[in-house]
C-alpha cells in the first residue's frame, strides 16, 4: 500500500502572497526617499553613514554596531559602494552613488 505524502500541497494563493512581498529598493532621488516609510528614511540614512565611516577606517561590523545595524542588512543594501577584499573584510569604494539626503533648518529673515 502506497504511504500518503507528508508534505503540505501549496496552494496558488499562497504563492500570491509570498510574492507580494515588497523589498526595499534604494532611493534614486528626493522624491523617492521622501515617498519612503519614516522608518526606510532612518535606515538608509544610516547606511550612508555606516559607509562613510567604513571608509574612514572603521570595521563594517564596528560601524554598523555603532549605528545599531545588522552589518548584513548593510551589505545588501550598500552593495554597490562596498566591495569584499581578499582577506574577507568589506571596505568602501572610493567613490558611490548612494543618495545622501542633507535636511537643513530654514533661518528667519529679521
Amino acid at each position: 500500500m502506497k504511504r500518503k505524502s507528508t508534505r503540505r500541497k501549496v496552494n496558488n494563493s499562497d504563492r500570491t502572497r509570498r510574492s507580494a512581498k515588497k523589498k526595499f529598493v534604494q532611493p534614486r532621488d528626493l522624491q523617492q526617499f521622501l515617498g519612503m516609510p519614516k522608518r526606510y528614511q532612518e535606515l538608509w540614512g544610516d547606511i550612508g553613514q555606516i559607509v562613510t565611516e567604513v571608509r574612514e577606517g572603521a570595521t563594517l561590523a564596528h560601524a554598523s554596531r555603532k549605528f545599531h545595524r545588522d552589518p548584513r542588512t548593510v551589505q545588501r543594501l550598500a552593495a554597490p559602494a562596498l566591495r569584499k577584499r581578499r582577506n574577507g573584510r568589506w571596505t568602501a569604494r572610493n567613490n558611490d552613488r548612494l543618495l545622501r539626503v542633507l535636511l537643513l533648518p530654514l533661518l528667519k529673515r529679521i
